[in-house]
């Protein structure tokens, strides 16, 4: 109580004087029309900074969050894209211009009237049951790399995603421009990727627009530049040309980038070229992934193992 009478003793006459020029402004700018309404103005000023400044404290820490939701969405857009591309390779058999092609129910080859005015007409058009189309059987799941190397012979990627977000092992990881691995460890929060910058890491590749299968490996020069071995001399090729993925596994789905190519030979004289491609993922700025599960990989894997024991 003390303290309290030594403080206003000696600041009293201060916080008087402070007091009786607020009630001075308040009666100017209540009274007064052109006070007010420059006093109403700055108020809103700095109450429109005040919040604005709220906001950015409060976005920094929701940037984590918001990050997450961005990521989530990007992987639906991505199995969207690809739903999409398939399908418009389906509509393709939807509408089939030969009969050769075509597989009929028997009551239907049993009509002669029936064969017959399909013949006559320019596009026959059969009606395939959605089951038959060949639609997307990919899924994406969204996730960051935590670690990451590109100057070893042996290079891995750690994913801040784990069992119980549903990896599994052999999953492809694709960045936004690219390939970027395949997982090889798993444990209950994190997974272990060798990335394509890994001198084990193999995948089947091909030309945009070719045919002829290759395999696409890094001999742990460049982190920028791969090698696509196995492409015959008698394939048409030109420097900048795409090369994609063949989706003739259940790691990576078809027709997805995997760089361009940087340079190309015949110096070997074994009948395939030495193709340099120039890789679309940036190893050096990984950040945001995606793992790629493939629908029917048990169903696949477990059909295939039956060949070595046929």
């Amino acid at each position: 109580m003390w303290r309290i009478i030594q403080f206003l003793s000696r600041f009293g006459n201060l916080i008087l004087f402070l007091f009786l020029e607020l009630v001075a402004f308040l009666i100017i700018t209540t009274v007064n029309q052109p006070q007010r309404e420059i006093s109403q103005g700055v108020f809103a000023e700095f109450s429109g900074s005040l919040n604005q400044v709220q906001s950015s404290i409060s976005g920094y820490f929701n940037l984590s969050s918001e990050n997450s939701r961005l990521m989530e969405q990007n992987a639906r857009l991505e199995q969207q894209v690809l739903q999409l591309r398939d399908s418009i390779q389906a509509y393709r058999f939807r509408r089939p211009t030969d009969l050769d092609f075509v597989t009929l129910p028997d009551s239907l080859l049993n009509d002669s009237l029936y064969l017959d005015s399909l013949r006559r007409t320019s596009t026959v058009e059969v009606p395939l049951p959605d089951s038959l189309l060949p639609v997307s059987g990919y899924q994406f799941l969204a996730a960051r790399a935590i670690n990451n190397s590109v100057a070893l012979n042996y290079n891995y990627i750690t994913l801040d995603r784990g069992r119980r977000n549903g990896v599994q092992m052999d999953m492809g990881v694709i960045s936004p421009t690219g390939i970027a691995g395949q997982v090889v460890g798993v444990s209950a929060n994190f997974s272990l990727v060798m990335s394509v910058l890994n001198k084990k890491f193999r995948t089947s590749a091909r030309l945009l627009g070719n045919n002829n299968m290759g395999v696409l490996s890094w001999d742990g020069d460049a982190p920028g530049l791969a090698k696509l071995e196995f492409i015959p001399q008698t394939s048409e090729i030109a420097q900048g040309d795409t090369v994609e993925t063949t989706g003739f596994s259940t790691v990576f789905p078809p027709y997805y980038m995997v760089g361009t190519v940087d340079s190309f030979d015949t110096r070997d004289q074994d009948g395939f070229y030495n193709i340099t491609v120039r890789l679309a993922t940036n190893f050096r700025a990984l950040d945001n992934l995606f793992l790629v599960r493939h629908i029917y990989k048990e169903e696949i894997d477990s059909l295939e193992s039956k060949k070595a024991t046929q």
